[in-house]
């Protein structure tokens, strides 16, 4: 159980493990016993360290895009996330303006009331 990440400066890993190789019980997860040591260590690593952007390499693209269909959206909300790509396969088509893209849209003339 444990945390990773690394930077052009430090590589860091937190982690967490039962020295006789038995399988960690009782309701241990990462998040709940590798997590506290890992937020006690990235603040005393990080404390000095300016916030930087990271870079994309060049071949890669980040995108909106709509969670329920993957298309390109414009919108801002819990609908729609980040993702990365690499250059060229990146979604084209926008996902429409129906707010579901097309999932409440029906033919049916009945009135609700």
């Amino acid at each position: 159980m444990g945390f990773d990440d690394h930077s052009r400066e430090l590589g860091r890993t937190a982690w967490n493990n039962n020295l006789d190789k038995n399988q960690i019980s009782g309701g241990e997860a990462g998040a709940k016993t590798a997590q506290p040591a890992w937020i006690a260590f990235m603040h005393q690593a990080l404390e000095d360290v300016p916030e930087q952007r990271k870079q994309l390499p060049d071949d890669i693209v980040q995108v909106r895009i709509d969670r329920a269909t993957g298309k390109l959206t414009n919108r801002t909300d819990y609908t729609s996330m980040f993702e990365y790509f690499e250059r060229g396969t990146e979604p084209k088509e926008m996902v429409s303006d129906t707010g579901a893209d097309g999932i409440f849209e029906s033919d049916s003339s009945d009135e609700l009331f």
